[in-house]
């Protein structure tokens, strides 16, 4: 995920755009960078349970919480505990 990040931060793309968004909030850009592998690796398990393809609208850089911002669309298949049972 590392190498992911790394790759993503010296590119173009709405990844970029969320690296960017934390150095400009002050943080280092190895701290960015491991932030930037958090939420790539939120975006791979929210599409593996999800069953979706990668959607780049779907990705935001506001973070509404510490994970990943994804909208809607890649909500947990089960979300009640009676549908866990």
């Amino acid at each position: 995920m590392k190498d992911v990040a790394l790759g993503a931060s010296l590119g173009k793309g709405e990844l970029r755009e969320i690296y960017d968004a934390h150095v400009a909030r002050g943080k280092r850009a190895s701290i960015a960078r491991v932030a930037l592998a958090r939420r790539v690796a939120s975006i791979l398990f929210a599409m593996w349970r999800s069953g979706r393809h990668y959607d780049a609208s779907m990705v935001t850089t506001k973070n509404k919480m510490f994970g990943a911002s994804i909208e809607g669309t890649f909500s947990p298949v089960a979300t009640s505990p009676e549908a866990l049972r």
